[in-house]
C-alpha cells in the first residue's frame, strides 16, 4: 500500500511545522529524572479547557518543495482527494 505522500505530485508537497508556547505559569512541577519509558525531565502542566497544555498563541510555518516559505491561503486550497459521500 502506497503512502499518501507518494500519491501527491512533488509540486504540491509541503512540510508544515506548528509552533506553540508553554506558559511558565502553567508548569506545576518538574520531574528531573523522568521515567522508564522516556529519558530526561518531565513537566507536570496545568490543563486549560480551550488550549490544552499550551498557551493560546500558535504559528504555522509551511515550506514548499523548493524550501520557500508558503503563506497559507484557504481561498487557494486544492482538493487532491475526492470527498467521501455521506
Amino acid at each position: 500500500m502506497a503512502k499518501v505522500a507518494d500519491l501527491v505530485p512533488d509540486e504540491y508537497k509541503a512540510s508544515i511545522e506548528i509552533f506553540r508556547t508553554l506558559p511558565y505559569d502553567r508548569i506545576i512541577a518538574v520531574d528531573e529524572i523522568g521515567d522508564a519509558f522516556n529519558e530526561g525531565p518531565h513537566l507536570l502542566v496545568e490543563w486549560h479547557e480551550r488550549s490544552g497544555l499550551f498557551g493560546p498563541d500558535w504559528d504555522i510555518h509551511a515550506t514548499g518543495p523548493d524550501q520557500r516559505t508558503l503563506w497559507l491561503d484557504p481561498s487557494r486550497q486544492l482538493t487532491f482527494f475526492p470527498r467521501e459521500k455521506a
